[in-house]
């Protein structure tokens, strides 16, 4: 602002919209300078996601540059390690899904909740699990694991995690006598064997892909508006309203043949003990509380033809 800007000072300041176009703002005369004559301005454009990059694509660095007796020099540049960060801006979604949250925490990280919501106020962080010897016997005493789930999965850089451990321990301290570690989460690749009747309207291939649409949305850790996923979670597929894993760990079965047996152009699934394999095999499947579901193969088998898709 010109809060502090003089009559004299050439100031100016940059604001970004809803739609990230920048707009320059200069002094009125009393508070900042009001520019006079043509003014040549040079920007760069990136930012976010998109301007992350890879290892080793860093090969210029603009100059000239010179040494302390005013000899040119030649400066080299590389990046053995990818970017880290560059995350997009908070769409109008997560903003409506993080902003009340900000304000149910206090300044301090006492309570599982305090845990959950401060690690995924972090930019860059989906998902995020708190275990302690409460939720799992057998876990020291006093201590937590904080599992989190990048937006953009995978697993979590140091970077991040730092970032977490700083928003948990530092921004808002928590007790003295609780240790906490944040950790990659554990990935558990769930594979569907699936064997369907179809309606005579649609190919194998149109029901074949409807399913794999409607199964990569139930796992995906984003949904398309930018908000967080709230159907699968680490050990479930849903949490409580304090943000807490369900009490009840659901069986993914009864889960994939709700998915997929409402899908479009399914007439029905396969008999119960021959048309559903998860990871090869007929029996259902949970999860413990700490494995985050991640979708893996999808096959499907129509019942009448035999074809695979």
């Amino acid at each position: 602002n010109f809060f502090d800007s003089g009559p004299a000072d050439a100031h100016f300041v940059t604001v970004i919209d809803e739609s990230d176009r920048v707009t320059c703002r200069f002094g009125n005369g009393q508070n900042g300078a009001i520019p006079v004559g043509d003014i040549m301005a040079m920007y760069r454009i990136g930012g976010g996601a998109a301007g992350r990059v890879g290892p080793g694509t860093l090969t210029v660095i603009e100059g000239p540059f010179f040494d302390d007796l005013g000899n040119p020099v030649i400066v080299t540049v590389t990046n053995p390690e990818q970017s880290s960060g560059g995350d997009d801006a908070m769409s109008v979604a997560e903003i409506k899904v993080q902003a009340p949250r900000s304000v149910r925490v206090s300044d301090r990280t006492v309570a599982y909740e305090d845990y959950i919501i401060g690690a995924e106020a972090i930019p860059g962080v989906a998902r995020a699990l708190l275990l302690t010897s409460d939720q799992f016997p057998g876990m020291p005493e006093n201590t937590g694991y904080l599992y989190i789930v990048p937006k953009d999965g995978g697993l979590p850089s140091s970077i991040l995690k730092a970032a977490v451990y700083q928003a948990v321990t530092a921004t808002k301290p928590k007790t003295v006598t609780f240790r906490v570690e944040v950790k990659d989460p554990i990935y558990t690749d769930v594979n569907v064997d699936v064997t369907v009747f179809r309606y005579s309207t649609f190919t194998h291939a149109q029901v074949a892909a409807n399913i794999r649409t409607a199964l990569t949305n139930l796992f995906s850790i984003l949904n398309t508006d930018g908000t967080v996923n709230r159907r699968v979670n680490f050990g479930s597929l849903g949490t409580n309203t304090d943000g807490s894993p369900i009490a009840e760990i659901p069986l993914l079965g009864d889960v994939l043949r709700e998915i997929i047996g409402t899908t479009t152009g399914v007439r029905k699934i396969g008999a119960q003990d021959r048309g559903l394999l998860i990871n090869g095999l007929h029996s259902d499947m949970a999860l413990t509380i700490f494995q985050y579901p991640r979708l893996g193969t999808i096959t499907v088998r129509d019942g009448e033809t035999g074809a695979v898709a």
